[in-house]
């Protein structure tokens, strides 16, 4: 007996060492933002690293499409483009966007049927716009086709925020950073479509040394 409480006490020790000493990727795991997307012209936004190696890209997309009592607007200020209600089709459920039988905008709300309003979170499906959505996120990258793509908006009042799902994979140690799929954030992948990156992470800052040399400094969000 008193073997087995030795063994059993030491098994205990070696779980709990495992538990309290992160690996390098429970350290990226959650969302940072990201300033070089500001500097291109969103509000907000940057990289989620998953579990199991899987992340994701998003983004404020307010100032591009957001509702305003039952109208979509598309773009700001004087050069928007209102879809007013009359043009929106919404049963609680699915929310298409129809100009003269053109389908501009069709996407389907992932939680509680609800069509008193807009607000909430909505896979685009597809249409027009999904077109022009989801056309940057595929440029340059032959690997990645739209129809794989899973890209979700989320609605709350004036406000928009666009996640493109499970756009990158990644593997880390405690140097070095190897991302496939969308990296063009990085530099060029190589012939194994990967890039492969130093980085390092303190005080809620994530730094990864771009091909270029130039370092991307996010900061943690949650």
């Amino acid at each position: 007996m008193k073997k087995f409480l030795s063994l059993f006490a030491a098994s205990a020790m070696c779980m709990c060492m495992a538990v309290s000493c992160s690996s390098p990727e429970k350290e990226l795991i959650g969302k940072w933002e990201m300033p070089s997307l500001s500097e291109a012209g969103m509000d907000c936004g940057g990289l989620e690293f998953k579990e199991g190696g899987k992340g994701s890209l998003f983004m404020d997309t307010s100032s591009i499409i957001h509702a305003e009592d039952k109208d979509i607007y598309v773009g700001e200020g004087d050069d928007a483009f209102v879809f007013e209600e009359k043009f929106v089709e919404f049963d609680g459920k699915t929310l298409k966007v129809n100009v003269n039988d053109n389908d501009m905008l069709t996407m389907e709300r992932t939680g509680k049927e609800d069509s008193s309003t807009y607000d909430g979170e909505y896979k685009l499906i597809s249409g027009l716009l999904y077109d022009q959505i989801v056309s940057g996120i595929l440029e340059g990258n032959d690997e990645m086709k739209k129809e794989d793509l899973s890209v979700v908006m989320g609605i709350d009042g004036k406000k928009t925020e666009m996640t493109y799902n499970d756009v990158f994979d990644y593997k880390a140690d405690k140097k070095k950073i190897e991302i496939s799929g969308w990296a063009s954030f990085l530099g060029s992948a190589d012939e194994n479509g990967k890039i492969s990156s130093e980085y390092s992470i303190k005080d809620g800052k994530l730094e990864i040394k771009s091909e270029s040399g130039d370092t991307e400094k996010l900061t943690k969000m949650s």
